[in-house]
């Protein structure tokens, strides 16, 4: 068992059993659709001793155009339902395992976004050196409310 408590007050914010056992299952598909296009679809399903099933779906379909370019619309759903010892915040300390903490709790979510990618070698230095330049902006959204927007920029290098 394990108990977490507000330092500021000593009361018990959550007791959760001391160990979690879970898997996942993850299924993918891929198919070429026209010379410089495909279609990517990736599903999960998720059970843990906690209660939690969930379940994800990411979409994407890559544009294959140029030299090496890549452009990559993307879309993935997810949803959790809640831990079987999860309750509302309460004024009354329960007995037995309880916790309140959004990330065990029912869940929905939404992201969008779009990515490019650029591969490249690097001939002038090696032979042996290649690596691909890339950006994406995502939007996710959760039903709870929230919301972000995410803008990544990465270089990765193999030598």
């Amino acid at each position: 068992m394990t108990i977490t408590d507000s330092s500021e007050t000593g009361e018990a914010l959550e007791v959760l059993p001391y160990g979690r056992k879970g898997g996942a299952i993850t299924a993918v598909y891929s198919q070429g659709l026209d010379p410089g296009i495909a279609f990517h679809l990736r599903g999960r399903y998720y059970k843990d001793s906690y209660g939690i099933d969930s379940w994800s779906t990411d979409v994407s379909l890559p544009f294959y155009f140029r030299d090496n370019w890549i452009l990559t619309p993307r879309y993935r759903y997810y949803n959790q339902t809640m831990a079987s010892f999860w309750m509302e915040k309460s004024s009354t300390v329960p007995t037995g395992y309880f916790t309140n903490s959004y990330s065990l709790g029912d869940r929905k979510s939404y992201q969008l976004g779009l990515g490019i990618t650029r591969n490249f070698d690097a001939k002038w230095l090696s032979s042996l050196i290649f690596g691909t330049i890339h950006a994406g902006y995502d939007y996710y959204t959760a039903e709870s409310g929230f919301y972000s927007k995410n803008l990544t920029v990465g270089l990765d290098i193999n030598f």
